[in-house]
């Protein structure tokens, strides 16, 4: 089953292409990126990933579903797609509604802030990665492109991400920092 990142963007994203994107995932620092997510001998497993990254499909430049290659053939990618009109709305009514029946206390803060965020989406995109672990050496690198795309989707779309363990972030710049949403525990 694949870990799933979720980004809220209130900014359409149909000014992204998938060559944009490329160039975002060569420039990225996937040795710092490894380390910061703790992952050991991170030299080693980022530059196994970087050995098979490659981004399909390779035509059109359409950025509504994409697949990200970075590990030997016939492993999981890592899965973008683009969600905009009546498929993005139903993904804020699906969240707002799970969201509202988790909720501790519905004037929280966080939960506020969230709620007001997603009034205002206007696209949501849906990164899947296995959070499985595998033999070949660089499949921890998914969780760490998945975010990275992620990243850069809330920074052009001005997104909210959900990560898969349901805590929520924004970006202040590149940092990410969480927002506190109380829930039923």
């Amino acid at each position: 089953m694949p870990a799933r990142a979720t980004v809220y963007c209130t900014r359409t994203l149909e000014h992204l292409t998938r060559s944009m994107l490329w160039t975002a995932l060569k420039q990225a620092d996937w040795h710092t990126l490894a380390e910061w997510f703790g992952i050991e001998n991170e030299e080693a497993v980022a530059d196994a990933a970087l050995q098979h990254l490659q981004l399909e499909p390779a035509m059109p430049e359409s950025f509504d579903w994409l697949e990200i290659y970075y590990r030997p053939e016939g492993l999981r990618p890592v899965s973008v797609k683009r969600f905009v009109q009546g498929d993005a709305e139903g993904h804020v009514k699906d969240m707002r509604e799970e969201l509202e029946r988790g909720a501790a206390d519905r004037s929280d803060a966080g939960l506020v802030r969230v709620f007001t965020h997603l009034a205002q989406v206007q696209e949501v995109v849906s990164i899947e990665f296995s959070a499985q672990p595998w033999n070949d050496p660089g499949w921890p690198m998914g969780e760490v492109i998945a975010y990275e795309v992620a990243r850069w989707v809330a920074k052009n779309g001005d997104g909210y991400v959900e990560d898969h363990g349901r805590s929520w972030w924004a970006l202040d710049g590149w940092t990410w920092k969480q927002i506190d949403v109380r829930s039923r525990s």
